[in-house]
């Protein structure tokens, strides 16, 4: 009933009718906390795992992260080949080669280790290694006849895209973001381990946690929410209002990380089973063509399609606001969007897209494209026309 009340703005706290229907999915198992990844050959002993296929990147690789997972398993007796080719913002063509290589090395399980575009690479290349066409064959679309994959285990070195929770990857192709998604690419076994994180710089540290809060603020009010979605969401905007600022002040400390590596799993979570919206659709033209950062670029979004998406749904986000506020729907909304302004402040992202070489001309172009990607217009709490997001683009400018 939450949809429906989002579209005229009014929700009613004395409606009795049933809830509506929904399905929920998450990976077979997570398992969480700091070291838990020298449990990883136990966690895949269920599983044919004598030859593994580790896919990273090279940041990762010269780091120590990933030499550290292929000694835990090479120890436990698996064989380890590694692709550690997978650049920021993936091209299809990039993923291509690395299900090319796991081919020739007839891997029997896909190994993540990486932030979000290496997490989605592993989930394409592990989901699709039955598959014997090209993959542009099957963007943007939710084929369940794709013959059965391999198991993927994904471990992330970063808090923020919830890749290792969601069935969905993203890949650009001919400067556009495109999807592949159902259950080729659902993840089997999440094993977020927070340690991890240490390796991250500052700056891409606060880009993910930006990119996490946008996943629990858009789909805590997108049209596909429900009851159990809404739990992840509300969990997930809570942990990063509270621990992303302390990130930032102290990046070290492992209890930070850890909170802010729960956050970034329950947004992940939210946004698998209700969907993301207006914020990601403005910002992927942004990813494609012009290679902003995809965290930054929702970071100087977010601002300004919250305030249009609380005008619209304004009981909504008014749920986000402290418990026990006795103000009103309102002021309680209102709190809510100055409680992220002041945040995306303290954390001192980037404000106007004219900082990343984008022309103001261009801007019809980018929300031409944005307006196209109905899954998530067609999700957000409120609809934009192509002049609404010109709008937008132009006050993020």
């Amino acid at each position: 009933m939450w949809a429906q009340s989002c579209r005229s703005g009014v929700r009613s706290e004395g409606d009795s009718r049933v809830s509506q229907a929904f399905s929920f999915r998450i990976p077979e198992a997570i398992h969480f906390g700091p070291g838990v990844s020298q449990r990883l050959p136990e966690l895949m002993r269920a599983y044919s795992s004598q030859r593994v296929l580790l896919i990273t990147d090279p940041g990762l690789a010269a780091a120590g992260v990933a030499p550290v997972v292929v000694d835990v398993l090479t120890a436990a007796g698996s064989e380890v080949v590694t692709f550690q080719d997978i650049p920021p913002e993936p091209h299809l063509a990039d993923v291509e080669r690395c299900r090319s290589f796991a081919a020739q090395h007839d891997v029997a399980v896909v190994v993540g280790v990486g932030g979000g575009s290496v997490l989605d690479s592993a989930k394409i290349v592990g989901g699709f290694a039955g598959y014997c066409k090209p993959l542009v064959d099957q963007l943007d679309r939710e084929d369940e006849g794709v013959p059965p994959g391999l198991p993927i285990f994904l471990l992330p070195t970063t808090a923020g895209s919830g890749a290792e929770a969601t069935a969905g990857a993203i890949v650009t192709h001919r400067e556009r973001k495109r999807r592949l998604t159902g259950c080729p690419v659902q993840p089997v076994v999440a094993v977020i381990d927070p340690t991890f994180t240490r390796s991250l710089p500052p700056h891409i540290a606060i880009a993910c946690g930006v990119d996490a809060l946008t996943h629990a603020l858009e789909s805590y009010a997108a049209r596909r929410a429900s009851p159990m979605s809404r739990l992840y969401s509300r969990e997930a905007y809570r942990l990063i209002m509270a621990w992303l600022p302390p990130l930032v002040a102290n990046a070290d400390d492992l209890n930070v990380r850890s909170k802010m590596a729960e956050a970034a799993l329950y947004a992940g979570i939210a946004v698998a089973n209700a969907g993301a919206g207006a914020v990601h659709a403005l910002a992927y033209p942004l990813g494609g063509k012009i290679s902003v950062p995809h965290g930054i670029a929702n970071a100087m979004l977010l601002p300004h399609v919250l305030q249009q998406n609380v005008a619209a749904c304004p009981e909504a986000y008014a749920a986000l606001a402290q418990e026990n506020d006795a103000r009103g729907v309102q002021e309680q909304c209102a709190a809510v969007v100055d409680a992220v302004q002041h945040l995306l402040g303290v954390l001192a992202t980037p404000t106007g897209l004219k900082e990343f070489g984008v022309e103001e001309c261009t801007i019809p172009s980018l929300a031409a494209e944005a307006y196209t990607i109905r899954r998530l217009l067609d999700n957000n709490a409120r609809a934009f026309s192509r002049a609404d997001i010109v709008a937008l683009y132009q006050a993020a400018w």
